[in-house]
């Protein structure tokens, strides 16, 4: 991509070059043939060169209301030669309008004879043309024949349109344009005109070269034109001109094609122009820095017209490329104070896998399908504003690394300065962190920031998920609400996948002493796990089945909403509500060392277990360590990381659990209370161990390092309805507590 000073300079000078030198070369013309003719005139009057000179300076600066000199006048019986032919400008201190060195013109003998005179050749030799135009916007050809003297201005025309042949050779041409920064010159320049009349088409042949500094670097170019003049009797709303070939060189770079200007009177242009291929070694010289781009030969067309002095309204440009073909409309402001561009490009059905073999970054990414687009901006370059914009893939691919998308046809819409987005696909499947997405669809929107994920839903290891959510500013979420459900999960796939989610994201994990080792307490090792930047949650989880080798259960559901969770843990707000069962537990240590999560979940068990210790168990342990169970449901509140049981309840055939308390995960303490009753249980128990009906039940309480706490046995008799008491009371307080977060989740998911 081009530097935003060397394109808007290049787009600029574009836009002055061409209407300078249609006026320019037009205006030259016409002073060097009316300067000619006159000296013909007048020597064909008087013969003297001296009173040929001073009546041709004198008419002359009369007729373009400029000081006109000439230093000699030589005469010859086929017409006459003008030596320092000078066209000066008004403005004090301005450099001359024509410093030419010399002028050529024969006549007709035959007509001369006939005292008619008729201009064969008018033939000018390095003329130099100077055009500036003031910071006031006034260009130095303003007024040039606005006075006509005695009218020899107008008796002197018509003679001039009838030159046979006009030849202008090592011409330069300046322009300074005060008012916009910018400078032009123009060199070698060389313009033939053959058969000039003002009702009939006549030939023209021009060349120049040009060395410019735009954006800090100097590019060379040379231009070259043939074709033909239709002035069609001065009707310029009528008149046209035609090049049939022209070619410019840029820095060594080809560029052929024709153009047409069907009209002076707005001029309307029709340009057709072939680039070639240009590789790394082109862009380099035209743009003086290394492209990774071979862009093959595009063909190019483009109308357009001038509705004003430096205003042009493109109506189509048209490049047509191997990959397809490219359109674009808009209108281009030069003559502002601030220039301005608006401009409107698309494409319809490109071919991604070719386009891709243009660059090898591309390339990488193994671009497959077809691409139809449309996008709208104004500005000007380095201050280019998108405006709105859409975007339609067909059978989609892509690679990043092992991550590939394939078979994805994409949809999406851009308006309010892009500040609003919607998107949608379908068909897509997905390869990323070692698993398969398949039948991947979603629909989502972006407003100011905030995405909605309408529906995201896909197959994943025999299972299908589904997804909603809500993200508050992008760019760096704050908040992020979801919903989503699942028909069956294998929980290990999904730690496995979630990990590798969470290393792919993150930007960095806490570290604390080194990398994590196997006898870290279980508590550090899950709180390294979280990465930084970790936004606001809620949701809502739904899983119909989860299996695990130790662990299985189904109906597995959890809410929840947290605040400031860090690494450490110690700003945590929030609170969880989770619910599973019916289910089966083969293995209850097992599970908790297997995964951090579960040990969280299974918090009051891995206490039970330490009551195995206690010398008034038997060996056998009065805590199974496999557990058939109906429910399994919890609530849990957290503020300034210090995490509350609000309730965990068991419910089974051989155990009904019950337990509340704190747990700071900051300072890693705990203090819980826990209530169990047994099904049965083979001795003899304490007094305080059976409840009021005479059924084993134990209390206890656990405090201090959450990693290794100690255990207060409780020496008091649960009662006979204590457990389900609590738990109905803690159920009716947690329907409280969740009840605005489910309605605003209820909103989420009817969506």
């Amino acid at each position: 991509m081009k530097p935003a000073g060397v394109r808007g300079g290049a787009l600029r000078a574009v836009g002055r070059v061409l209407h300078s030198i249609l006026r320019v070369l037009g205006a030259l013309f016409v002073v060097a043939v009316l300067a000619a003719v006159g000296l013909g005139v007048y020597a064909y009057r008087t013969f003297s060169p001296e009173n040929a000179r001073a009546l041709a300076v004198g008419q002359l600066t009369d007729l373009l209301s400029r000081q006109v000199s000439i230093n000699r006048l030589v005469l010859s019986p086929r017409g006459f030669k003008v030596l320092g032919l000078r066209v000066r400008d008004k403005r004090p201190g301005a450099a001359d309008l024509v410093d030419c060195d010399s002028a050529l013109v024969t006549v007709d003998l035959g007509a001369l004879l006939r005292r008619r005179l008729q201009i064969d050749a008018v033939v000018l030799q390095s003329p130099r043309i100077s055009l500036r135009r003031d910071p006031d916007g006034r260009w130095a050809l303003n007024g040039i024949l606005g006075r006509r003297g005695s009218g020899s201005g107008s008796s002197l025309l018509p003679a001039a349109l009838a030159s046979a042949q006009t030849v202008v050779r090592g011409g330069t041409l300046l322009v300074d344009d005060e008012k916009n920064g910018n400078k032009v010159a123009l060199k070698d320049l060389s313009l033939r005109v053959d058969g000039f009349a003002p009702d009939k088409p006549f030939a023209v042949e021009a060349s120049f070269s040009s060395e410019e500094t735009l954006g800090g670097r100097t590019l060379e170019a040379a231009v070259a034109a043939s074709g033909r003049v239709d002035l069609a009797g001065l009707n310029w709303s009528s008149a046209t001109a035609t090049a049939d070939r022209f070619s410019v060189d840029l820095q060594g770079i080809p560029f052929t094609g024709r153009a047409t200007l069907s009209s002076f009177l707005p001029p309307r242009l029709d340009v057709r122009v072939a680039s070639p291929a240009i590789g790394p070694a082109g862009w380099k010289s035209l743009l003086g820095r290394d492209v990774a781009l071979s862009l093959p030969p595009v063909r190019w067309s483009a109308q357009g017209w001038f509705p004003a002095l430096g205003m042009l309204e493109v109506d189509t440009i048209t490049a047509r490329t191997p990959a397809g073909e490219a359109y674009a409309t808009g209108l281009l402001d030069f003559e502002a104070d601030s220039p301005t561009l608006s401009v409107e490009a698309w494409t319809d059905g490109a071919d991604l896998a070719r386009a891709a073999s243009w660059s090898p970054s591309w390339a990488k990414r193994r671009l497959t399908g077809r691409a139809s687009g449309r996008i709208s901006v104004t500005g000007w370059w380095g201050r280019l504003q998108a405006r709105d914009g859409s975007l339609s893939l067909r059978d989609f691919g892509a690679s990043w690394g092992r991550r590939k998308l394939s078979g994805a046809d994409v949809d999406a819409t851009a308006s309010d300065e892009f500040s609003r987005v919607t998107a949608t696909a379908s068909k897509g499947r997905v390869e990323a962190l070692g698993d398969v997405f398949s039948d991947v669809a979603l629909a989502l929107s972006i407003k100011d920031q905030n995405l909605s994920l309408d529906r995201l839903s896909l197959r994943w290891a025999g299972s299908n998920i589904r997804v909603r959510g809500r993200v508050e500013h992008l760019s760096k979420p704050k908040q992020v609400v979801l919903s989503a459900t699942a028909d069956k999960i294998d929980w290990e796939s999904a730690a496995r996948l979630v990990a590798d989610f969470r290393a792919a994201l993150s930007s960095g994990t806490a570290r604390a002493g080194g990398d994590s080792s196997g006898d870290r307490p279980w508590l550090r090792t899950f709180k390294y796990a979280i990465p930084r930047g970790f936004p606001d949650t809620a949701g809502h989880v739904h899983v119909g089945e989860i299996s695990h080798p130790d662990f299985t259960c189904r109906n597995f559901d959890a809410v929840w909403t947290l605040r400031g969770v860090t690494p450490a843990l110690d700003k945590v707000n929030g609170e969880a509500r989770l619910r599973f069962g019916p289910g089966q537990v083969k293995d209850i240590p097992a599970v908790q060392n297997a995964n951090q999560f579960l040990r969280v979940v299974f918090l009051p068990f891995v206490f039970m277990h330490k009551m195995n210790s206690l010398s008034v168990f038997s060996a056998g342990t009065a805590y199974p360590k496999s557990l058939g169970f109906r429910l399994i449901d919890g609530e849990y509140g957290a503020s300034k990381g210090v995490v509350t049981t609000r309730y965990f309840h068991l419910d089974s055939d051989q155990l009904v659990a019950y337990a509340q308390g704190t747990a700071d995960f900051a300072r890693e303490k705990v203090d819980m209370n826990i209530l169990t009753r047994l099904t049965g249980y083979r001795g003899t128990l304490p007094e305080w161990w059976v409840d009021e009906e005479g059924r084993p039940a134990i209390g206890f309480r656990v405090a201090g390092d959450i990693n290794s706490p100690d255990l207060q046995p409780r020496f008091k008799k649960i009662g006979a309805h204590e457990i389900e008491d609590d738990v109905a009371a803690a159920r009716a307080r947690s329907r409280a507590r969740f009840q605005a977060l489910e309605t605003r989740l209820k909103r989420l998911e009817s969506k």
